[in-house]
């Protein structure tokens, strides 16, 4: 018998903020990331941070996945 596939799935959000000084003008992306089987979430500043962070989550160890890093 063929065990299912294993997956994670995640929600990524991204928006972008109205800097205090220049309202027409806005930050940098900023965002979230949300594993949908526990609800946990993680907040980002870049996208770098986001990529790196579901780079960890999956390629770290089942024990490992779902850390606050």
């Amino acid at each position: 018998m063929i065990d299912p596939p294993t997956y994670v799935s995640f929600l990524v959000r991204l928006w972008r903020e109205p800097t205090l000084e220049l309202p027409e003008q806005t930050t940098g992306w900023q965002g979230e990331v949300e594993h949908i089987q526990s609800g946990q979430r993680w907040a980002f500043d870049t996208l770098d941070e986001a990529l790196s962070l579901l780079r960890r989550q999956v390629t770290a160890p089942e024990t490992a996945r779902l850390t606050d890093e």
